[in-house]
């Protein structure tokens, strides 16, 4: 069994949309979170969803549940002490599964569902893996940005770095599982809020390669996904 985490609990704030920006129309028929959606209707294990949202996202609900019928899906809202979608995964559990993957929402994949299950087996066997893409140096402050090592391992991990010439790639989507994963997310949650250093189980964790990943959480990287 796999448990699917889909963070929906941000205001949207950088695109300023008067409704959910994982719902953000692509193209007729398609809005930002099927690319999540395609992944977890693809992946061959058992799986279940939790969607992490802020109280006010019954429409995104509503929408996974036409578009994944058979998926059962829990709606949790991220706690409200929860000071990033990070921190509230944390405190999610009670619901978490043996595996848990967590997939941006707000985000498009280039990634087939093998690559789902491969992360979920890495995170099965070590506790903690992420899924990295290769990205130019310069693009890299804005993300959760690694350096992956010749046997695809972690060696460093910033969110956002202010140096990021020593990063080679970012993460678009991680998984965990037991009590050596939840330390990779405090791990991942301290550097969110710039108040810890990168530490195992996030060093050393194994990394899958995605073909692709892009956040279109920015007016410029969404229009641009838009006009393809």
């Amino acid at each position: 069994m796999i448990t699917f985490i889909l963070p929906c609990a941000g205001s949207g704030t950088r695109l300023g949309l008067p409704f959910p920006k994982e719902l953000a129309p692509l193209r007729p028929g398609c809005a930002v979170i099927d690319s999540s959606l395609d992944l977890i209707d693809k992946t061959a294990s058992a799986k279940r969803i939790i969607l992490l949202d802020d109280g006010d996202r019954k429409a995104t609900a509503d929408y996974i549940r036409r578009r994944l019928p058979e998926v059962p899906l829990a709606r949790v809202r991220q706690h409200r002490y929860a000071a990033d979608w990070p921190d509230g995964v944390l405190r999610l559990e009670s619901w978490l599964g043996e595996v848990n993957v967590v997939l941006l929402p707000d985000s498009a994949y280039d990634a087939s569902a093998l690559v789902v299950e491969q992360l979920a087996a890495q995170a099965r066997a070590t506790g903690f893996a992420l899924g990295v893409v290769r990205m130019p140096a310069e693009s890299l402050r804005r993300f959760g940005a690694v350096t992956v090592i010749q046997d695809d391992t972690v060696r460093f991990y910033e969110d956002k770095p202010d140096h990021p010439e020593r990063f080679n790639a970012v993460w678009g989507m991680l998984a965990f599982s037991g009590e050596i994963g939840l330390l990779g997310m405090r791990v991942i949650a301290d550097s969110t809020r710039r108040q810890g250093v990168c530490k195992p189980p996030v060093v050393g964790a194994p990394v899958t390669w995605l073909d692709g990943w892009r956040d279109l959480g920015t007016w410029e990287a969404y229009s641009a996904e838009f006009k393809e």
